[in-house]
This record gives C-alpha cells, sequence and structure tokens, in this order.
C-alpha cells in the first residue's frame, strides 16, 4: 500500500532534520468519509479525507504526490503547532508558516526526484505574491474576535509565512537556519511561544558563531520588517551604463494603495557573462526608507537578473532594454536562465503590466519563447498568467479573439509536448507525467 511504504521515510525526513525523534511510541491514521478539509493533526492520531489514504497503487502519480504532501504537512505539525504551539493566534504563522515549508522541504528531502523545491516556488510563493498584491494583514497580525479566528486560515498565514521563510533559509544559508531552528524546537519543547522567543534564539546563535547578515543590518529588524508589515515591494532596476538605480516601493494592483510598509530587502543578481544564479547572500542591502540605492558594474553585460532563483519575496522592474534583451535571451538559450528566474520573469512582468507599471506587449512578447521552453515549471506560471489575461479580454471582441488564438496554440503545444513524452517514450519523470495531467485539462 503506498501510504504505509511512503509515511515512514516521510516522518523519518522530519526527524533526522529536527535531529529529534517524536517521543511518541507510535502514529496511528483515521480515514473519514467526506471529511471537511484535507486533514487533521493531533497528539500520535491524524485524520484524514479518506481519498488520500485509500486509493489504488496504480493511481495516477500526481494523487500520490499529493497524498504524501497531506501527510507530510500534518507531520510537521508534530513539531510546529504540537510540540511546540503559537501562545496566541496572533502568531499562528509559527505552525502553519513552518508546516507549509516543511511540507515541501522535508517531502523533498524524501523524495528528491520531485522538484519540491521548484513546486514550492510557483505553488506557494507565486500564489501568496498573488494574494498579497492587494496587502490585507501582516503574518504577525491582531486577532481579537472569533470570527477574527475564522478568517485568520488563509494564505498569508501559511504560504506568505512560508516564502518568508524560504527566503530567510537562503539568506543565512541551510546550516545557519537549521542549527538554531533545532536549538528552538529543543529549548521551548512543549512550550508556548511568540515570534520574539524564536528571533531570540537566532539572534543569540548568531552572536556565538560571530554570524552577521550585513553591517548594520540587525537580524531582528530585518526579519520583522517582512512578518510584521502587510504585503511586498517591487524593485525597480534601471541601468545607465555602468551603474544601476534601484528604487522601490510597496506593489500593489490598485494605484490608489496607499501602504506605507518599507523593508530590508537582499539584493542578489547576476549578468549574462556570470550566469551565477547559485550564490543566493544577499550583496546588497536596501534599508527600510532609503529612496535610492546605485550599485555598480564594469562589466560589459548585456542583460541583468535580480532576485536570484526567486528566493526575495518581492518582485523586480527593468529598463525597457534589459527588458528587451531578457526577452533575446531567452529565445535564443533560455536555458543559460535559471529556470526559477524564467518563471519570475514570467509572473513578474504580467503582474507588473496588470499593475500598469509596465506595457502588456512585454509580457506577451516574452512569453512567445515559451514554445522553446523545455522545462515544464515555467508553464505552470504561464497557465495562470496567460489565464488571466484571457480571462480580462472576454469583453473585448477583436483583443478576445487574438490571445485566445495565441493561448491556444501554446496550449496544444505544451499538451503534445508532454503527451509524445508520457505515452510515446513512456518517461518516468516525475514532474513530467504530473504535469502532463495539468496541461491536458488546460489545452
Amino acid at each position: 500500500m503506498y501510504v504505509t511504504a511512503e509515511s515512514p521515510m516521510l516522518f523519518s525526513a522530519m526527524e533526522n532534520y529536527t535531529d529529534s525523534e517524536n517521543e511518541l511510541k507510535k502514529m496511528d491514521f483515521i480515514s473519514i468519509p467526506d471529511f471537511d478539509g484535507d486533514g487533521m493533526e493531533n497528539w500520535g492520531i491524524n485524520t484524514y479525507r479518506e481519498k488520500y489514504m485509500l486509493f489504488d497503487d496504480d493511481s495516477k502519480l500526481k494523487f500520490k504526490e499529493r497524498s504524501a504532501m497531506v501527510i507530510q504537512k500534518l507531520y510537521s505539525h508534530q513539531w510546529f503547532g504540537n510540540l511546540v504551539t503559537c501562545a496566541w493566534w496572533d502568531y499562528l504563522w509559527l505552525s502553519e508558516g513552518f508546516a507549509r515549508y516543511f511540507q515541501y522541504y522535508a517531502t523533498e528531502l524524501a523524495n528528491p526526484d520531485w522538484r519540491m523545491n521548484e513546486l514550492f516556488v510557483i505553488e506557494q510563493h507565486q500564489t501568496a505574491m498573488e494574494f498579497d498584491q492587494t496587502p490585507r494583514h501582516p503574518i504577525t497580525t491582531s486577532v481579537k474576535t472569533s470570527d477574527d479566528i475564522q478568517n485568520i486560515f488563509e494564505c498569508v498565514i501559511s504560504n506568505k509565512a512560508a516564502a518568508i521563510l524560504r527566503m530567510l533559509q537562503c539568506i543565512v544559508t541551510d546550516s545557519n537556519f537549521e542549527v538554531p531552528l533545532n536549538l528552538y524546537l529543543k529549548n521551548f519543547k512543549y512550550g508556548a511561544v511568540t515570534p520574539s522567543n524564536l528571533w531570540a534564539v537566532y539572534e543569540n546563535y548568531y552572536f556565538d558563531i560571530g554570524f552577521k547578515l550585513s553591517e548594520n543590518v540587525p537580524f531582528t529588524n530585518f526579519i520583522e520588517s517582512w512578518t510584521n508589515q502587510p504585503g511586498y515591494p517591487v524593485v525597480n532596476v534601471i541601468r545607465n551604463q555602468n551603474t544601476y538605480t534601484i528604487t522601490y516601493k510597496p506593489f500593489s494592483i490598485w494605484p490608489t494603495d496607499n501602504n506605507t510598509s518599507s523593508w530590508y530587502i537582499g539584493i542578489t543578481y547576476t549578468n549574462n557573462l556570470a550566469r551565477n544564479f547559485d550564490d543566493l547572500r544577499p550583496v546588497r542591502w536596501i534599508k527600510p526608507y532609503t529612496s535610492v540605492m546605485y550599485l555598480r558594474d564594469s562589466s560589459l553585460c548585456t542583460w541583468v537578473i535580480f532576485n536570484l532563483q526567486w528566493t526575495g519575496f518581492y518582485r523586480v522592474n527593468y529598463d525597457l532594454n534589459n527588458w528587451q534583451q531578457l526577452i533575446k535571451q531567452l529565445n535564443e538559450s533560455n536555458t543559460n536562465i535559471h529556470v526559477l528566474n524564467r518563471v519570475q520573469l514570467i509572473d513578474d512582468s504580467f503582474n507588473l503590466a496588470r499593475a500598469g507599471m509596465l506595457n502588456y506587449t512585454i509580457p506577451l512578447n516574452l512569453s512567445t519563447y515559451l514554445t522553446k521552453e523545455d522545462d515544464e515549471i515555467p508553464w505552470y506560471t504561464a497557465i495562470e498568467c496567460l489565464s488571466y489575461v484571457v480571462e480580462r479580454m472576454r469583453r473585448s471582441a477583436e483583443g478576445y479573439d487574438y490571445i485566445k488564438s495565441y493561448v491556444r496554440k501554446l496550449a496544444e503545444f505544451i499538451y503534445k509536448k508532454t503527451e509524445i513524452l508520457v505515452v510515446q517514450y513512456k518517461t518516468d519523470d516525475h514532474t513530467t507525467i504530473t504535469s502532463w495531467n495539468k496541461f491536458s485539462v488546460w489545452a
């Protein structure tokens, strides 16, 4: 049975990462028909909707993946929520955000070929940015009534919180994220906590090992600028010869939005000459209420990309020439740009156009490269962005026919491509098989 074979590996992944064995001697599963939700964690016994527990081993791979992720999320709650509990509903993200993050991170530890890091970006990070582009409330928020409690279980508390944790892990590096997190679990075992307890452990650990984010970037100030304020920024990059002029402001799809949030933003970037997409430590920092920052680059590069692997929870807009050079690169050799930055370019360009910050010719021209895209991950994002445009164009007879025809050609292309791989060549690649199911519906 798939569930009984997969679940021990998932549980071991959490035990190994947290360097702690669950003190309960066993974990029971209860399968409930028509359960309200995917599942619910409890001490030593998790309840699940029946369809995630009882299914044929020959079921579609995407369904098995979904089952494993539901199991992993509830396993994660054994540590984040049960072993250590938030002191009040204001801090619910300490349970939900960590559980969401490890739903993907620990599942990838158990199943490295599932590409869960990439799926996290398109399913959680991207979704959170979509939800939060009309800012609602901070991750750490104020809960005063029973209605507030009911309404708080949404994207900001889970998806966005998880995306901020991913950003933190990439900024401080894996070990500097893992070790203090495990100390936090040990120090507050069976206790009720606030974010201050968590950040104090990180601060103390970094002091002991002599680690700093950067001069004049206090750790707690940095992280609380993301957890205690709503929304997120758009970073604007304009190149003038060998100097980049960098500014930022809160992003919103509504021009009249009066969000005054300001953040510590870690800047990562590369260009077509270096093409180093793997160094995710910030090279510079934009501090709160900084009006402008200048970055010098003496290389003779033709394009630049900021926010490597889309680890930062912000969007990036460029001058027209840089957008055009990026589009040219995507059409000539898209693999010279990291797959997650290809995802980022698609999502940022369409949403910047939606907000009136970029002409729609840029994202539409950029999306033409997709007929050369052999990786399924960017297609997920393209489908979401293009579907929105199609829906918005329904009121324009001439425009709707054009965009519908354009999107149909792309849909037919990706469906036929993945169908050949799955049906004709019988690929066993996990992502290709699960993607084909999604693309067949879209096409």
